[in-house]
């Protein structure tokens, strides 16, 4: 649609896609892969032993190795508590691009129609 210039149906595109939709889990494999889980309990325990098999993993790294990597000097300062300023900053600067952003597309689209 972008490349067509066709503003309005990049912006109905994008909202077809972002949109909140229905929450749809698809059904996953057991770990011998002979079972096919889609009760939601079922995935859950599934993904559940799947993330704790891949976290759990003995290192394959050499401890020698580790030993040799340079150490840097700790920086305190990133241990200071987030101010209100740097958080409203973080929160509000998406916020306010994606409001105005949509904005100008909406505008854009009913001029255009």
């Amino acid at each position: 649609m972008a490349d067509k210039h066709d503003l309005c149906g990049l912006y109905n595109g994008l909202k077809a896609i972002y949109e909140p939709k229905t929450n749809v889990v698809g059904p996953v494999l057991s770990a011998v892969g002979c079972q096919l889980y889609t009760n939601l309990e079922d995935i859950k325990v599934r993904w559940k032993e799947n993330f704790c098999n891949l976290l759990n993993q003995r290192g394959a790294a050499d401890q020698s190795a580790c030993h040799k990597i340079q150490q840097r000097e700790t920086r305190e300062e990133l241990s200071d508590p987030i101010t209100d300023d740097e958080l409203q900053g973080c929160v509000l600067a998406p916020t306010l691009f994606s409001l105005y952003l949509v904005a100008v597309l909406e505008t854009m689209c009913t001029n255009l129609n």
